[in-house]
């Protein structure tokens, strides 16, 4: 049956205002995918809505049809400000690149992009022969990005020129890291590579112990002596970069694949490692050795899908479950500092951050910010609706976003 001619006025709404709607026939709302209320209720609760763009679900009782209707939410003294929103060829799953004046995305049509920072216009699109779950690499004038059609390819990041592009066994999920004059990526393949950066000549290769879950996905990290992947079948690995010979491998959660520190990347700081595995840990190593430092679970909301990032004498990482958590620990010892409660399930996006602040991506597309020195949520924004699991940039108080709605946007923040 035809759906209903509801409709709510096209004008933003200000939080704690009611929406203003024609809904004949409607007998309950919902804002966000969340529980029904009765409509009247529903179009008054407002007041507890971020600025951003939100959804609004009517429906003509629980049988009935339902009706999906956009509001955009203002909200006066917020710390976060709209500074523009552009459509990209498709939607973003990696960690959203910055260098100089330009910002980089590689998108789940097998695109990748480079627009200007200060517009969003499109500067140049290539293309890849499938989709790109892959983070770009920036440097030396050359941006590197993995695809699932089984290679890593090179553009020219001026012009967006392809230079080359390196056939692997496997899809290529994970994300490159150069040091020593080797660009390292792994593959679906069970394999790492070690490339010349300038021809995609091979270098060297290791291959991880065979198994039906030799496989990485991640950003590598490096100290610039060694790089180190996580992997699905619960390792963390440490190469050395010039001659790829393992430097070390510890295993994390070796209960099952399904505990790996494959999903968040691994963070190299300081001497030491940290990685985040899917069954609740949270580990830090010797850089060097590999020998464990110290070893912390999760009381709420478990470690595993964000990665950690350090800053200075802390770590901070998003955690998955229903409370949202963005977990501060010690460097040092691992024990727990402080928790941020966004209020919006987090799952593969990591934390960025600028001075005493740290943005990170809700999967319902809420943008949160937090303060590095408490956990105080110091604002949040919501974006044009589609899953948020990408890795948000945040340079020079402008935080740069891109999620499953097809759209990247920046927004300024007011410290």
């Amino acid at each position: 049956s035809a759906k209903p001619a509801w409709t709510v006025s096209g004008a933003p709404v200000e939080a704690g205002q009611p929406v203003a709607a024609r809904l004949a026939g409607a007998t309950e709302a919902r804002w966000n995918g969340r529980d029904f209320q009765p409509l009247e209720a529903a179009l008054a609760d407002t007041g507890g809505l971020p600025a951003g763009q939100h959804v609004l679900t009517a429906r003509a009782g629980e049988d009935g049809p339902w009706v999906p209707l956009p509001v955009v939410i203002r909200r006066r003294g917020t710390r976060l400000q709209p500074l523009w929103e552009t459509e990209l060829p498709g939607g973003v799953m990696s960690h959203v690149r910055p260098h100089g004046d330009r910002l980089f995305l590689s998108c789940m049509d097998g695109s990748l992009v480079c627009l200007d920072r200060r517009t969003g216009a499109a500067v140049w699109t290539a293309r890849t022969e499938d989709y790109c779950h892959s983070t770009p690499l920036v440097a030396g004038g050359r941006v590197y990005v993995g695809s699932a059609d089984g290679r890593l390819h090179a553009f020219d990041a001026r012009t967006g020129e392809r230079l080359w592009r390196k056939a692997t066994g496997g899809p290529v999920y994970a994300s490159p890291a150069l040091a020593r004059g080797i660009l390292a990526i792994a593959s679906g393949d069970g394999r790492v590579y070690g490339l010349d950066p300038d021809s995609g000549a091979e270098r060297w290769r290791y291959e991880m112990p065979s198994s039906n879950t030799a496989f990485a996905q991640s950003v590598a990290a490096t100290d610039g002596e060694r790089f180190y992947i996580g992997a699905w079948d619960n390792g963390l690995y440490a190469l050395d970069a010039a001659s790829g010979r393992l430097a070390w491998r510890r295993l994390c959660c070796a209960t099952t694949f399904a505990y790996s520190p494959a999903i968040g990347s691994p963070c190299v700081d300081g001497g030491f490692v940290y990685a985040s595995a899917n069954g609740n840990r949270l580990f830090c190593f010797e850089a060097e050795t590999g020998e464990p430092v110290w070893e912390v679970s999760s009381p709420g909301d478990k470690y595993g899908h964000s990665g950690p990032v350090r800053v200075g004498d802390r770590v901070v990482v998003g955690c998955l479950g229903d409370n949202g958590e963005v977990r501060c620990v010690r460097a040092d010892t691992g024990q727990e500092l402080w928790v941020a409660k966004t209020g919006s399930v987090i799952y593969d996006s990591s934390p960025a951050v600028w001075r005493d602040w740290a943005a990170i991506g809700s999967v319902d597309s809420l943008l949160s910010v937090v303060s590095l020195k408490d956990g105080s949520l110091a604002a949040q924004h919501r974006l044009p609706q589609g899953h948020f699991l990408s890795t948000p940039a945040f340079e020079d108080g402008v935080v740069y976003a891109a999620t499953f709605s097809n759209r990247a946007v920046a927004l300024r923040f007011r410290p």
